[in-house]
């Protein structure tokens, strides 16, 4: 249906929109991942291990300060253990 349409195009899309440091350009960070955690699949892993770095980097620094960064926080965790 649409809904796997649109999942084939942001998984293909990923790849070509990284940004070399972890993250994409035009896909919001903590919502890609927060998508990505939730696709039981292997191009999403990828795209995973790929922001690892940057979510190992982005978890020591954020501090738990307001309702955003502790969803973050949560975010990042998800991640961490995902990709370990």
């Amino acid at each position: 249906g649409d809904c796997d349409a649109t999942l084939d195009y942001m998984l293909n899309a990923l790849p070509q929109h990284r940004d070399e440091k972890g993250a994409w350009r035009r896909f919001p960070f903590f919502f890609t991942l927060l998508a990505l955690i939730e696709l039981d699949l292997p191009r999403a892993q990828q795209e995973l291990e790929y922001a690892l770095p940057e979510c190992e980097r982005k978890r020591k620094r954020l501090k738990p300060a307001d309702d955003i960064s502790l969803r973050r926080i949560a975010v990042l965790d998800r991640v961490l253990e995902a990709c370990n």
